[in-house]
């Protein structure tokens, strides 16, 4: 955990910065998204924001819970403030460092375990566990998910330019591939509802219990990176099958392809691996039992823990 909070910390070794609080200070007053935490020896004390969201309240609280944990285990030297933004999607902020849970890759922005992580209880609890081993799951791919991924409108709608989209009405004829989106939001206008609904894509959600059932969990980038999903397939008795992205949750620095996770660059490439699945079974058994070692290792709140104060500490001896 500590060389990935140095890999992490990487791009800020040797900067030095004037005013570095004051510029995060206005960057917190002109965004509803970023929020300060004060972090020292008293705790954790978080910045009133009248103007939030509820949703970026609800995080605030989860993150202040989290770093209060994080600030028992670490040795932190003095008081700091930190900026953290807690928008589903991230933006490019030159010259300062900001914490978040996403980014794109190589945003200089620094990464904390994502919010998904800390709303399940890292993922606690028996809605969680897949009690389906490999060889009794159903040898086929499930996504269920949300229209998420930006601003939809009906001409976007009608040339499929959005990629889940795009891919349910590619899945939405093939054998051995479940892709629905039963969740419609982010529209301009009711019509393009409307729209989306005549697709016929899903009309229901499904508890993660019924996601058991498959052998390979589908993910592909909605707002940023598929926080849950890709957790949740790591850490199954199946496999992840995962869409390149261009977006980074912390832990991307350990996955690797073929290892933790069978890569998926477009639709086509989900067809070819289900149809090679016979014949890779072993291959595919390997890879659910490295993935789920991985996620044990890894996605565990000690674990989230120490590669934060890791990063923290890299924080604090620098600014």
């Amino acid at each position: 955990m500590a060389d990935w909070a140095a890999r992490e910390f990487a791009a800020w070794n040797g900067v030095r910065l004037r005013g570095v609080d004051d510029s995060l200070r206005q960057l917190a007053q002109s965004d509803d998204s970023v929020f300060f935490f004060d972090l020292g020896p008293a705790g954790v004390r978080c910045h009133d924001k009248p103007s939030a969201s509820p949703l970026h309240r609800t995080r605030q609280a989860l993150y202040r819970a989290f770093l209060e944990r994080v600030l028992d285990r670490a040795e932190l030297d003095g008081q700091r403030t930190i900026a953290i933004s807690l928008a589903d999607r991230s933006a490019s902020r030159h010259g300062l460092p900001v914490f978040e849970y996403q980014k794109q890759r190589g945003a200089p922005s620094l990464l904390l375990p994502d919010v998904d992580l800390l709303a399940t209880g890292f993922f606690a609890g028996p809605d969680y566990i897949d009690p389906v081993g490999f060889e009794e799951k159903r040898p086929e791919v499930l996504f269920v998910g949300a229209t998420t991924g930006g601003r939809l409108t009906a001409d976007i709608v009608r040339s499929l330019e959005h990629p889940r989209l795009r891919a349910a009405m590619f899945f939405r004829d093939k054998p051995g591939v479940t892709f629905e989106l039963p969740e419609i939001v982010q529209c301009d206008t009711e019509e393009t509802v409307a729209l989306i609904a005549s697709l016929g894509l899903g009309s229901r959600r499904r508890p993660w219990s019924d996601h058991h059932a498959y052998r390979y969990l589908l993910s592909i980038d909605g707002n940023g990176a598929n926080c849950s999903r890709v957790a949740l397939g790591l850490r199954g008795q199946g496999v992840l099958m995962k869409y390149n992205s261009p977006y980074q949750l912390f832990y991307f620095y350990g996955l690797e392809a073929w290892r933790h996770y069978l890569p998926v660059r477009r639709d086509d490439d989900v067809i070819a691996l289900l149809d090679q699945s016979a014949e890779a079974v072993d291959r595919d058994r390997r890879i659910a039992e490295d993935s789920a070692g991985f996620a044990r290792d890894h996605l565990n709140e000690a674990a989230c823990v120490d590669y934060t104060a890791a990063l923290l500490s890299l924080y604090f001896r620098s600014f």
